[in-house]
């Protein structure tokens, strides 16, 4: 059953199913929370439960049969009653079409219907256009035509707007005279993880509700049943994405204990007493392919190593570090280095990972960035 695939967020479905069983659904919504945790996923599903043929209540919460044609046509995006509304490429000005996607080129074509496979075999995934920023207003305006036919089909149509923060100025003042007129028989729901930049005056027009971040034993069981990780990978895995289930599964592909393996020995490296040769070496190796996101993954990854060090030193707790299977290191580590000051030097990582996405040397950002850690671990001890 298609609720059940959704990790966590039980108080939302328990919301949901509460409006319709008691025939209370909301003309519009605002669902609100950090990137990847379901919102989508869920917005399409309440919209499926909705039109369902043969829904019916398990435990208080309303479930829908996964097997009429409106569930069928709902798991494949193609149903009459869901529109989804996102981000579009820009458009050569002479294109005519009332449609904004009939306006695209093959191959923007071609990618929009990779992105959208993707979406259907996997509801966690946000769909990324090549040049698509912002959801402009011959989107709303297409949406406002599509509204006007909403009577002829049966059942409740729901209009889903993905990542609703990209509405342009303009798009989001058209979109407001939609919402002032509301029907009856549609429901609009906006998504957003920033629900500070949308428009106050759509937002009070909207009811609401905050998804939490995944609880991490959720999202360990799932990399351990659905994916074979290790228990000790699955952690790490857990606490790097941060209550995220979409942004853990973009990680599943990487090899990160030696990705951790990696920039642990580079921070060991940094505090020997002859460490410059080796330190350029290291530094270079992990630079060579030029990843910016496997750079970032790996200054996470330290900041999580480090933070455990500190815990370490404050509680020599075990059960509290998320590097469990590096105990041994990082007690040694603590031993040497329990008058650092860790603050900064996660301050300088974070700092780091800003430079890393700018127009700077990666070579030269982490060579500053792991000479400031050994001035700062070494301190007198120099």
């Amino acid at each position: 059953m298609s609720w059940d695939n959704i990790l966590g967020q039980e108080r939302i479905k328990l919301i949901l199913s509460n409006a319709i069983k008691n025939n209370r659904i909301s003309s519009s919504y605002l669902f609100t929370g950090i990137e990847g945790i379901g919102k989508d996923y869920i917005a399409i599903e309440f919209a499926k439960i909705v039109n369902c043929e043969n829904k019916f209540n398990k435990n208080d919460i309303i479930y829908s049969c996964d097997k009429c044609k409106s569930c069928v046509t709902f798991d494949n995006l193609s149903n009459e009653n869901l529109i989804l509304i996102y981000s579009l490429p820009t458009v050569k000005s002479s294109s005519k079409s009332d449609d904004p996607i009939q306006n695209l080129d093959e191959k923007q074509l071609l990618e929009l219907k990779s992105q959208l496979n993707l979406k259907i075999e996997n509801k966690y995934h946000k769909i990324t256009l090549l040049g698509a920023n912002n959801i402009k207003v011959n989107s709303v305006r297409d949406l406002k035509k599509k509204l006007s036919f909403a009577s002829a089909n049966a059942g409740r149509k729901f209009i889903i707007i993905l990542n609703a923060e990209e509405m342009t100025s303009e798009a989001s003042n058209a979109f407001l005279k939609t919402l002032e007129e509301p029907n009856d028989n549609i429901t609009i729901i906006l998504v957003t993880s920033t629900p500070e930049v949308i428009l106050q005056t759509i937002k009070s027009r909207c009811q609401e509700i905050i998804f939490a971040p995944i609880e991490n034993s959720l999202i360990i069981s799932n990399l351990i049943d659905k994916f074979n990780k290790s228990s000790e990978e699955a952690n790490l895995i857990a606490n790097f994405a941060q209550g995220s289930l979409s942004k853990c599964l973009d990680f599943i592909d990487e090899d990160i204990q030696n990705l951790r393996t990696e920039i642990v020995t580079l921070l060991r490296t940094t505090v020997k007493r002859k460490y410059k040769i080796e330190l350029m070496s290291q530094i270079e190796s992990l630079t060579a392919a030029k990843d910016k996101n496997k750079l970032e993954i790996a200054l996470k990854l330290l900041i999580i190593w480090l933070r455990d060090v500190e815990v370490y030193i404050k509680t020599e707790d075990q059960n509290l570090i998320i590097n469990k299977d590096q105990i041994e290191i990082i007690a040694k580590f603590s031993k040497v280095f329990n008058n650092s000051n860790f603050n900064i030097l996660l301050l300088e990582i974070e700092k780091t990972i800003t430079m890393i996405f700018q127009n700077v040397s990666l070579n030269i950002a982490l060579t500053s960035l792991f000479l400031k850690i050994r001035e700062n671990l070494l301190g007198n001890m120099e």
